[in-house]
């Protein structure tokens, strides 16, 4: 195909990159929705580059797979982003928020659930990872994170009342 046909082809086919992005549930409102549209319409040019004709049905799973490629791709670097910020995660260099804490602690330990307990005492005090935690506890590690939530939450509301 040449560049013009190319072209002509990649205004023709947006419905196919929509219908690509919604089966593969990217949809509009989401933020990565237009980098999937470039990435598609990428893929698209690089097979027709390729190919003489397009088959509708084997473009349309083409493009599926890029897709799911890119999602997996992604997913995978969010879980390396989670754990490393997990394991490297600074301590508290600051003096009076450290005191601030512990008198939270004091005063607040009997009202936290165990789970909030639980996290406090293995993240914090004995460092151990989040899979670390799941394992002894045997929780699943979504748990831990929702833990985490609830305690940043209160420590939030706490540090940060007007």
């Amino acid at each position: 195909m040449e560049r013009a046909e190319i072209e002509t082809a990649l205004k023709n086919y947006q419905g196919l990159f929509h219908k690509v992005l919604h089966v593969s549930r990217v949809y509009p409102f989401s933020p990565d929705y237009e980098d999937y549209f470039q990435q598609l319409q990428l893929a698209f040019f690089q097979r027709c580059l390729t190919r003489e004709e397009v088959n509708l049905p084997e473009m349309f799973r083409y493009l599926c797979w890029q897709v799911r490629d890119h999602q997996r791709k992604n997913l995978r670097q969010q879980k390396i982003k989670e754990r490393s910020y997990d394991r490297y995660q600074e301590p508290i260099n600051n003096p009076e928020a450290e005191s601030q804490l512990k008198l939270f602690l004091t005063i607040n330990w009997p009202k936290l659930s165990r789970g909030e307990q639980i996290f406090l005492k293995e993240r914090w005090l004995a460092g151990r990872s989040i899979q670390e935690i799941a394992d002894q506890y045997q929780v699943s590690r979504s748990t831990i994170f929702y833990w985490r939530k609830q305690l940043a939450k209160r420590l939030g509301s706490y540090f940060y009342e007007d």
